[in-house]
């Protein structure tokens, strides 16, 4: 009989019908959810493009050397396969011999933004982009979350300073990628060396960048010598100035 006080309640249902509403909660299919992004590490003097597709055998982790007082870096990969939102990277701390660590003070993580409309030069000897894009990675930006669309390669650039009373020897830790669709944990490793470069205001060695303080002419460099070395055109002085500066230059 019926409940006076439920007068349509279903309290009380035959066996088939639940049998029946479990096979047909099975058939219904849950809602999709965008798996953790593909991530992988790259050199920090290679460039990469929004169309680099992940290689084959790509390595999953950073593993960096350095001495006292030098920075060093790679490069984190992220491709996701549907879009993102809340993308950045959190640096952890590195553990190192006699539980030293090196703090996230000394690690920076940066977002590579996507200059859209490179003019590139006749001339120019710059790799060039997939499909003969006009797009480049190079300015390095805030590590904000972000959205990312798909299948688009977003870089970060990861890089540690080694202070100069660090403790030798090999520290880890992790970079863990954050999005909307879950944490891929990086992990990280790092070789100090006993030995130390010194400040770069105490150092010997000079380079001279011929595209920023000359141009792409030899005009524009017997311009600049003078200026940015004090001597006067072929002097006794200019001679060494330009040898050296040849010797410095890089190959």
């Amino acid at each position: 009989p019926r409940s006076t006080l439920f007068p349509y309640t279903t309290l009380f249902r035959s066996p088939y019908s639940l049998v029946a509403g479990a096979l047909l909660a099975a058939l219904v299919p849950l809602p999709a959810h965008a798996a953790p992004p593909p991530v992988w590490t790259h050199s920090a003097a290679d460039r990469l493009f929004a169309g680099t597709a992940r290689p084959a055998g790509a390595p999953t982790a950073i593993d960096l050397y350095a001495a006292h007082n030098e920075t060093e870096a790679a490069q984190l990969a992220i491709r996701p396969t549907a879009a993102l939102t809340g993308v950045s990277v959190t640096p952890s701390i590195l553990t190192g011999p006699g539980g030293a660590t090196i703090p996230t003070s000394e690690i920076t993580v940066r977002r590579e933004y996507l200059h859209p409309n490179v003019v590139l030069l006749g001339d120019a000897e710059v790799e060039p982009a997939p499909g003969g894009g006009t797009a480049y990675y190079d300015a390095l930006v805030e590590n904000t979350p972000r959205s990312l669309a798909a299948n688009v390669t977003q870089p970060y650039h990861y890089s540690v300073h080694i202070p100069t009373n660090q403790a030798p020897g090999v520290y880890t830790g992790t970079a863990t990628v954050r999005s909307s669709a879950g944490d891929v944990v990086v992990p990280v490793r790092l070789t100090v060396y006993a030995t130390t470069l010194p400040p770069t205001n105490q150092s010997t060695f000079k380079l001279n960048n011929w595209t920023t303080s000359a141009g792409w002419d030899y005009d524009g460099t017997v311009k600049a010598i003078p200026v940015q070395y004090g001597v006067q055109m072929y002097d006794a002085n200019w001679r060494s100035e330009e040898h050296t500066s040849e010797l410095q230059s890089p190959i």
